[in-house]
């Protein structure tokens, strides 16, 4: 018997997903380089009206396919060009990947396992974190998530026309029922297919095939797993990869069109190079193998645990076994193509993170209506001492990327260390007191107690990174030294349509004051200083932003001769530059240029001067 009702847990889930997902999104600035590349090149899509060709800083960018872009720029169109409206479409798919969660624990094993696995997928450390970030990853574990929740209603549907009956919960549904029931079944799995199909298509126009990959692995290892073979033909393969491909395809095909060079960009550099070498990306093999424990937190060890739960049900054909093979599918297939893959980020693994939570969930139910069940005390009393961690951890990581250094003698690490302390003393109470709940109905109790918790560290981590978003190194947000032009009409140059470089120099779009950077590039600048202008802020001294050699040769970059003549005249100028780089053009061009605003993180500083003594 389920101990909620559908309406009580959706009740209970509504808040708890919307709340700690949508709360503080826009607290903090922009991080560089991926936000504040992200944000700029969707703003310049929104700004300018070319949503074909990504652009930043007037520069085609091609190194990603256009969906995160469109959605964020859609979001900036209906919301303002603020961090909010920025982080809204990772934030809005994160709440979808745990409702088609709650969705699949549902179908799977009731309610209760929904609500569980949802619940979990929200507090999880990387889950969390990347839902409040501006990449595409999250949309890609949405898509994922919703292509494989159709796959398995259809498998569904086919399982109860060839009258085997429901998998899980409730009674069998026979296909001996009539015809008319068969042909109603065969619609509605036609209709979950097209849609398993066009998520893909959507997933390729967002990350390119790694989502085609996942789902491909998942329900090809489904299907080893459970030695349904028969799945494979008859999962419309042959109307269904065409459809894939007709969304996914025609944006590169418009655009490779116009520039032949990004054929090999694309199938050499972005695919081949990636796979193989990593450009710049290559880790251990065993990479993944340390950082998804981490990723899971603060849920790790129950997930072990109902891991080797889920895989005895396999095993044995007990249980759900069938739902059983597709979550180990979903994770075992996947996280080997990852660790093979030359190209490793920690947010490459965000979409397994769901399967994990699943799995945990499920089996979280299944031991509060077990009379006999219970959990292991490891798992427990490692769940207590997990809960700090990721608050300790992320405070670890801004105290090393500002100090650069571990000296426990600085006062600031003498800090830290008697906060971590506390911390884990607080985990281990919690441990300790948890003990008791691990059967039956406590597990509930000991839930609520965890999820709280987890919660709570993350929020509270929230609310001090206004403090920390200077405290990250060259992953800082530099939103703060670009207040000191708050108020003032700047000028940077227009952005156009050009797909090369014309051999010109950039020049200013209008009358007025001027804003510029040098030798130091931030991605963020024109989405703060310009906002909905359809300009960008003009990098002199900077590398180049086009990606492809041809551009490279053709482009004339503004260099530091170009901007010492324009502070040596009559307009006023705003440079965004390092003070090393400052110091110089006070010598090349005699000239006090005061200092507006500074920022620093580490070795890392920024500073704002104009060439006019301001009053």
């Amino acid at each position: 018997m389920q101990p909620f009702s559908k309406r009580a847990v959706l009740w209970i889930l509504i808040p708890c997903v919307l709340l700690p997902l949508f709360l503080q999104l826009g607290g903090r600035g922009l991080n560089e380089p991926d936000e504040g590349r992200y944000s700029e090149i969707s703003r310049e899509m929104a700004v300018s009206g070319d949503w074909l060709v990504p652009r930043l800083n007037g520069v085609p960018h091609w190194a990603k396919p256009p969906w995160i872009y469109w959605c964020v720029a859609a979001s900036q169109k209906v919301f303002g060009f603020n961090e909010w409206a920025s982080r809204f479409p990772a934030a809005l798919a994160a709440a979808v990947a745990v409702f088609l969660t709650f969705g699949l624990g549902r179908r799977m094993a009731g309610e209760l396992a929904g609500l569980l696995s949802a619940l979990i997928l929200t507090s999880a450390l990387l889950f969390f974190g990347v839902g409040r970030l501006i990449t595409p990853d999250m949309m890609l574990t949405a898509c994922i998530t919703a292509a494989l929740y159709c796959f398995w209603r259809w498998s569904g549907l086919i399982q109860d026309l060839d009258g085997e009956g429901s998998r899980f919960n409730g009674s069998a549904v026979q296909g001996s029922e009539g015809e008319v029931h068969g042909s109603r079944l065969v619609s509605r799995g036609g209709w979950w297919m097209a849609g398993f199909y066009c998520l893909l298509g959507i997933a390729f126009l967002d990350k390119g095939p790694v989502g085609l990959a996942v789902c491909g692995l998942t329900v090809l290892g489904w299907a080893l797993l459970t030695r349904r073979w028969s799945v494979l033909w008859r999962c419309g393969w042959w109307w269904g990869i065409p459809l894939v491909f007709a969304i996914g395809l025609p944006w590169f095909i418009i655009v490779a069109s116009r520039n032949p060079e990004l054929w090999d960009f694309y199938l050499v550099g972005e695919i081949k190079d990636r796979v193989v070498s990593g450009r710049g990306r290559t880790k251990e093999f065993w990479y993944f193998l340390a950082v998804f424990p981490l990723a899971c937190l603060p849920w790790t060890a129950l997930m072990a645990s109902a891991a080797r739960r889920h895989f005895q049900w396999w095993r044995t054909k007990a249980h759900g076994h069938e739902a059983a093979a597709f979550l180990m599918a979903w994770f075992f297939f996947p996280f080997l193509m990852y660790n093979l893959s030359g190209s490793k980020l920690p947010t490459y693994i965000l979409p397994l993170v769901v399967p994990c939570s699943l799995m945990a969930g499920i089996w979280l139910a299944w031991l509060v209506g077990e009379k006999t069940g219970r959990a292991p005390a490891w798992s427990f009393i490692l769940t207590g001492l997990f809960l700090p961690l990721p608050f300790v951890g992320v405070q670890y990581f801004a105290l090393m990327r500002q100090m650069g250094r571990l000296d426990w003698l600085l006062p600031e690490w003498r800090f830290f260390l008697v906060g971590a302390s506390g911390a884990l003393a607080v985990g281990c109470l919690i441990a300790w007191f948890l003990l008791r709940y691990r059967e039956g109905r406590g597990i509930l109790t000991a839930f609520t107690a965890w999820w709280l918790a987890a919660v709570a560290s993350q929020q509270l981590f929230l609310l001090h990174m206004d403090r920390m978003e200077t405290s990250l190194g060259h992953n800082s947000s530099w939103r703060d030294v670009t207040r000191g032009l708050d108020g003032l009409d700047v000028v940077g140059c227009p952005i156009t349509l050009a797909l090369h470089p014309d051999g010109e120099k950039p020049r200013f779009a209008r009358p007025g004051p001027r804003v510029a950077m040098y030798d130091h590039y931030f991605r963020s600048c024109s989405f703060y200083v310009l906002r909905g202008k359809n300009e960008y802020v003009p990098s002199y001294g900077a590398d180049s932003l086009w990606e492809l050699a041809r551009d490279r040769e053709r482009e004339a970059k503004p260099q530091r001769d170009d901007l010492v003549e324009l502070l040596k005249g009559p307009e006023t100028v705003y440079v965004f530059t390092r003070p090393e780089a400052r110091e110089e053009l006070r010598g090349l061009t005699g000239l006090e240029l005061p200092v507006l605003k500074s920022a620093a993180s580490g070795k890392f500083k920024i500073v704002l001067f104009s060439n006019r003594v301001m009053k």
